[in-house]
Protein backbone atom coordinates (compact mmCIF):
# COMPACT_ATOMS: atom_id res chain seq x y z
CA UNK A 1 0.00 0.00 0.00
CA UNK A 2 2.84 2.33 0.81
CA UNK A 3 4.46 1.91 -2.89
CA UNK A 4 0.82 2.20 -4.48
CA UNK A 5 0.44 6.21 -2.45
CA UNK A 6 3.70 7.66 -4.06
CA UNK A 7 2.57 6.31 -7.52
CA UNK A 8 -0.88 7.96 -7.03
CA UNK A 9 0.81 11.28 -5.87
CA UNK A 10 3.75 11.25 -8.80
CA UNK A 11 0.90 10.46 -11.65
CA UNK A 12 -1.35 13.53 -9.43
CA UNK A 13 1.87 15.66 -9.65
CA UNK A 14 2.47 14.69 -13.42
CA UNK A 15 -1.08 15.77 -14.07
CA UNK A 16 -1.02 18.94 -12.29
CA UNK A 17 2.11 19.63 -14.28
CA UNK A 18 0.46 19.07 -17.56
CA UNK A 19 -2.50 20.96 -17.49
CA UNK A 20 -0.68 24.53 -16.98
CA UNK A 21 1.44 23.30 -20.08
CA UNK A 22 -1.88 22.51 -21.92
CA UNK A 23 -3.35 26.15 -21.39
CA UNK A 24 -0.22 27.70 -22.07
CA UNK A 25 -0.66 25.91 -25.73
CA UNK A 26 -4.16 26.75 -25.66
CA UNK A 27 -3.58 30.68 -25.07
CA UNK A 28 -0.78 30.51 -27.67
CA UNK A 29 -3.33 28.88 -30.17
CA UNK A 30 -5.59 31.38 -29.14
CA UNK A 31 -3.03 33.93 -29.63
CA UNK A 32 -2.08 32.89 -33.00
CA UNK A 33 -5.70 33.38 -34.30
CA UNK A 34 -6.04 36.53 -33.16
CA UNK A 35 -2.58 37.70 -35.04
CA UNK A 36 -4.33 35.90 -37.76
CA UNK A 37 -7.30 38.18 -37.46
CA UNK A 38 -5.71 41.40 -37.53
CA UNK A 39 -3.85 40.23 -40.45
CA UNK A 40 -6.71 39.59 -42.31
CA UNK A 41 -8.48 42.75 -40.94
CA UNK A 42 -5.44 44.96 -42.47
CA UNK A 43 -5.44 43.07 -45.84
CA UNK A 44 -8.95 43.94 -45.89
CA UNK A 45 -8.55 47.46 -45.39
CA UNK A 46 -6.12 47.94 -47.59
CA UNK A 47 -7.83 46.11 -50.34
CA UNK A 48 -10.30 48.58 -49.83
CA UNK A 49 -8.14 51.35 -49.91
CA UNK A 50 -6.87 49.95 -53.41
CA UNK A 51 -10.33 49.81 -54.79
CA UNK A 52 -10.72 53.08 -55.01
CA UNK A 53 -7.19 55.21 -56.13
CA UNK A 54 -7.33 59.22 -55.75
CA UNK A 55 -4.16 60.18 -57.31
CA UNK A 56 -2.16 63.99 -56.49
CA UNK A 57 -4.13 65.05 -59.90
CA UNK A 58 -7.63 64.64 -57.63
CA UNK A 59 -8.09 61.62 -61.10
CA UNK A 60 -9.82 58.22 -59.74
CA UNK A 61 -9.09 55.05 -60.65
CA UNK A 62 -11.89 52.14 -59.40
CA UNK A 63 -10.64 48.96 -59.35
CA UNK A 64 -13.12 45.62 -59.62
CA UNK A 65 -10.96 42.53 -59.44
CA UNK A 66 -14.11 41.29 -57.88
CA UNK A 67 -18.01 41.21 -58.46
CA UNK A 68 -18.77 43.02 -55.49
CA UNK A 69 -16.54 45.86 -56.48
CA UNK A 70 -18.06 46.65 -59.47
CA UNK A 71 -21.56 46.40 -57.30
CA UNK A 72 -20.22 48.57 -54.81
CA UNK A 73 -18.30 51.08 -57.37
CA UNK A 74 -21.72 51.69 -59.54
CA UNK A 75 -23.89 51.89 -56.87
CA UNK A 76 -21.46 54.86 -55.42
CA UNK A 77 -21.45 56.36 -58.94
CA UNK A 78 -24.93 55.98 -59.96
CA UNK A 79 -26.03 58.01 -56.30
CA UNK A 80 -23.03 60.65 -57.18
CA UNK A 81 -24.20 61.09 -60.72
CA UNK A 82 -20.63 60.21 -62.11
CA UNK A 83 -20.85 59.95 -65.54
CA UNK A 84 -17.83 59.80 -66.56
CA UNK A 85 -16.44 57.70 -64.18
CA UNK A 86 -19.51 55.23 -64.79
CA UNK A 87 -18.55 55.14 -68.45
CA UNK A 88 -14.75 55.23 -68.69
CA UNK A 89 -14.08 52.40 -65.21
CA UNK A 90 -16.99 50.76 -65.25
CA UNK A 91 -18.63 50.04 -68.46
CA UNK A 92 -17.32 47.10 -70.46
CA UNK A 93 -15.91 47.93 -74.02
CA UNK A 94 -18.80 45.54 -75.06
CA UNK A 95 -21.61 47.44 -73.43
CA UNK A 96 -20.45 50.53 -75.15
CA UNK A 97 -19.57 49.04 -78.42
CA UNK A 98 -23.24 47.75 -78.62
CA UNK A 99 -24.59 51.40 -77.94
CA UNK A 100 -22.26 52.50 -80.55
CA UNK A 101 -23.60 50.01 -83.16
CA UNK A 102 -27.01 51.33 -82.40
CA UNK A 103 -26.05 54.77 -83.25
CA UNK A 104 -26.18 56.03 -79.56
CA UNK A 105 -23.36 57.87 -77.75
CA UNK A 106 -22.07 55.31 -75.12
CA UNK A 107 -21.87 57.72 -72.56
CA UNK A 108 -25.95 57.28 -72.78
CA UNK A 109 -25.61 53.77 -71.05
CA UNK A 110 -23.75 55.82 -67.93
CA UNK A 111 -26.85 58.38 -68.42
CA UNK A 112 -29.34 55.37 -68.48
CA UNK A 113 -28.26 54.22 -65.31
CA UNK A 114 -28.52 57.57 -63.32
CA UNK A 115 -31.68 58.46 -65.57
CA UNK A 116 -33.31 54.83 -63.69
CA UNK A 117 -31.02 55.37 -60.43
CA UNK A 118 -34.11 54.10 -58.52
CA UNK A 119 -34.82 50.78 -60.02
CA UNK A 120 -30.87 49.80 -60.69
CA UNK A 121 -30.30 50.66 -57.14
CA UNK A 122 -33.02 48.57 -55.74
CA UNK A 123 -31.00 45.73 -58.09
CA UNK A 124 -27.71 46.42 -56.65
CA UNK A 125 -28.56 46.88 -53.07
CA UNK A 126 -30.10 43.07 -53.83
CA UNK A 127 -27.41 41.87 -55.51
CA UNK A 128 -24.93 43.18 -52.59
CA UNK A 129 -26.95 41.91 -49.43
CA UNK A 130 -27.65 38.50 -51.71
CA UNK A 131 -24.11 37.54 -53.12
CA UNK A 132 -23.89 35.32 -50.70
CA UNK A 133 -26.81 33.36 -50.62
CA UNK A 134 -29.39 31.64 -52.47
CA UNK A 135 -31.84 35.08 -53.27
CA UNK A 136 -28.96 35.73 -56.35
CA UNK A 137 -27.53 33.53 -58.78
CA UNK A 138 -25.01 33.47 -60.14
CA UNK A 139 -23.96 31.58 -63.24
CA UNK A 140 -20.98 31.55 -65.40
CA UNK A 141 -20.82 33.18 -68.97
CA UNK A 142 -18.24 33.55 -72.12
CA UNK A 143 -15.80 36.04 -70.20
CA UNK A 144 -17.77 36.79 -67.13
CA UNK A 145 -20.97 36.10 -65.00
CA UNK A 146 -24.55 36.48 -65.15
CA UNK A 147 -26.37 37.54 -61.41
CA UNK A 148 -29.68 36.67 -61.42
CA UNK A 149 -32.73 37.43 -58.78
CA UNK A 150 -33.79 34.24 -57.89
CA UNK A 151 -37.14 33.52 -59.64
CA UNK A 152 -39.30 33.69 -56.37
CA UNK A 153 -38.06 37.19 -56.00
CA UNK A 154 -38.15 38.18 -59.52
CA UNK A 155 -42.01 39.81 -59.03
CA UNK A 156 -40.50 42.52 -56.88
CA UNK A 157 -37.89 43.97 -59.42
CA UNK A 158 -37.86 46.10 -62.22
CA UNK A 159 -34.74 44.75 -63.39
CA UNK A 160 -33.94 41.23 -62.57
CA UNK A 161 -29.99 40.29 -64.16
CA UNK A 162 -26.54 42.04 -63.74
CA UNK A 163 -24.25 40.51 -66.81
CA UNK A 164 -20.42 41.62 -66.01
CA UNK A 165 -17.43 40.62 -67.99
CA UNK A 166 -13.81 40.61 -66.80
CA UNK A 167 -11.07 43.18 -69.08
CA UNK A 168 -8.28 43.62 -68.38
CA UNK A 169 -8.14 41.85 -64.25
CA UNK A 170 -10.95 44.03 -63.72
CA UNK A 171 -15.17 43.36 -63.65
CA UNK A 172 -17.03 45.51 -65.77
CA UNK A 173 -20.94 46.42 -66.70
CA UNK A 174 -22.47 44.55 -69.40
CA UNK A 175 -25.70 44.74 -69.45
CA UNK A 176 -28.94 45.43 -66.59
CA UNK A 177 -32.07 43.93 -67.36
Amino acid sequence: MIAFRPKVLLLAGALAAAVPVACQVEIGRLDVREERLKAIDRAQAQQAAQLTVVRDDGSVTLNSPRPEHLVAHLRQQIVEGNVDLIHDQLLSDAAKALYSQRGLDSHDAAHWLIANQRDVLILLNRMTAGLSSPEVISEAVDQGYRLRIAPHLERSFRFTTLDIVRENGQFRLLLIS
